[in-house]
């Protein structure tokens, strides 16, 4: 059995930049070119997260995933949840876990959104438009650098 030994950090120094409160009230979601807003986020994903997770050994799986399989033989998770009523914001999730897990539900043991792990709060980033889906993916990029890759 292997020893997972997870470390948190303490105090976070890193700056957050894009996000905002993951719901929005109707007179702002009426200003949303929903369009533009879903380009900004296909093409801003395949710019920065495609890019930073595909040289790092990740593979693809579904539309906003990726894993791989880690030097110890877990399988590590990567995802860009999107809120689901349509307010244009994104969270991300990270996990690991065994290959063969013998449950009949998949388990995500070791898993944490971004947020939650860097300063402990519930993190979204905003892709409303094109200018805001590239600091929010830019942002994110190197939040995933500096605390999910090591």
């Amino acid at each position: 059995m292997f020893k997972i030994f997870h470390k948190k950090p303490t105090k976070s120094s890193f700056f957050f930049a894009g996000n905002r409160p993951h719901i929005r009230v109707e007179n702002e979601l009426a200003g949303i070119n929903k369009e533009e807003a879903d380009n900004a986020f296909k093409q801003c994903k395949k710019e920065f997260i495609d890019t930073l997770l595909l040289s790092h050994g990740f593979c693809k799986y579904k539309t906003r995933a990726y894993v791989r399989i880690n030097p110890i033989g877990l399988l590590e998770y990567i995802d860009l949840q999107k809120e689901h009523y349509g307010a244009r914001t994104f969270c991300m999730n990270f996990s690991a876990m065994p290959l063969y897990w013998p449950h009949e539900v998949l388990v995500f043991t070791f898993g944490h959104r971004l947020g939650n792990y860097i300063c402990g709060k519930d993190i979204w980033w905003d892709y409303a438009s094109e200018q805001v889906a590239r600091v929010s993916f830019q942002n994110v990029a190197k939040a995933m650098e500096q605390y999910v890759l090591p």
